[in-house]
């Protein structure tokens, strides 16, 4: 299992981001919606941050088997296939399953704190008091709310990272 990149993430969600101003509907659209819609949850953040250290311990005990073509941070990939990639690699589901998540659930969360830290940096950066619509509020206080324990839960997890062979 290979790690996740703060790059490939980065990419997925602006993968994900509305097709464009003329109305063109895409299957990111739906991913779009979904984020959108979805709330960060104390609750979901304590399993979200469970099921991310049970995967990078597996990921470091399992470095020998990483394999150049497990990548589930590619552009373009749909919550979806990424909850199917997680639910491909045993050492992943075994995680998610042992913090009380859904693969779908763990990518929502992810994509969804993503999408708040983002939003956060450039409220920060630029004064904004009006997000856009697509972006709740509510998230993106819960994202600065727990900022120290997430940038905390990263540098955690980067000393953790495997490297591909």
């Amino acid at each position: 299992m290979q790690r996740v990149t703060l790059g490939g993430i980065l990419l997925i969600v602006c993968a994900l981001a509305p097709a464009s101003a003329a109305g063109q509907r895409t299957p990111a659209d739906a991913d779009a919606r979904a984020i959108s819609a979805y709330r960060l949850t104390e609750a979901t953040m304590t399993k979200f941050i469970a099921a991310s250290r049970a995967m990078t311990a597996a990921s470091r005990a399992h470095r020998d088997t990483a394999t150049e073509g497990e990548d589930e941070s590619e552009s373009g990939a749909s919550i979806a296939e990424i909850a199917a990639f997680y639910d491909g690699q045993p050492a992943a589901r075994r995680a998610l399953v042992g913090a009380g998540l859904t693969s779908r659930e763990y990518v929502m969360f992810m994509f969804t704190l993503m999408q708040a830290g983002m939003a956060a940096w450039l409220v920060e950066q630029h004064g904004w008091d009006k997000l856009p619509p697509e972006i709740a509020r509510e998230n993106v206080v819960f994202y600065q709310r727990h900022k120290v324990q997430l940038d905390s839960l990263t540098a955690e997890l980067k000393q953790g990272e495997v490297d591909p062979p």
